[in-house]
């Protein structure tokens, strides 16, 4: 987790030098942000975001999900999602994609090909 936030950080930040307006972005990219509540084998209780690649497909952190006992996911308009199945998961890589039972109308585009060294970045929703 701690690396995608510092990724997201780092995108707002180059998007602010480049005189995008932060909250025009965050308004944009709310409804494909979800909050993953976890309760684990152990009991303890972890929360932290994930977001939308496709209509049903979100990404989050392998770490959050690993010995899952209860998955809840909430919108940020309270809507409810429920998980339907792993589609891929890495933990050397940190990451896990699952595939939901609903569908939401709006996803983070994901770029298929890295920024050249010194590329303006930027996130569209």
């Amino acid at each position: 987790m701690k690396n995608i936030s510092s990724c997201l950080v780092l995108i707002l930040f180059v998007l602010f030098l480049n005189g995008q307006k932060v909250p025009k972005l965050y308004k944009q990219c709310l409804p494909s942000i979800v909050r993953i509540s976890v309760v684990h084998y152990n009991g303890i209780v972890s929360q932290a975001t994930g977001f939308f690649i496709n209509k049903k497909t979100i990404a989050t952190c392998y770490h959050l999900l690993e010995n899952a006992k209860l998955i809840e996911i909430y919108a940020h308009d309270g809507k409810k999602y429920s998980i339907d199945s792993i589609l891929a998961s890495n933990r050397k890589t940190d990451l896990v994609k699952f595939v939901i039972k609903e569908k939401n109308q709006t996803w983070l585009e994901l770029c298929n090909k890295l920024p050249e060294i010194g590329e303006s970045v930027r996130a569209n929703a």
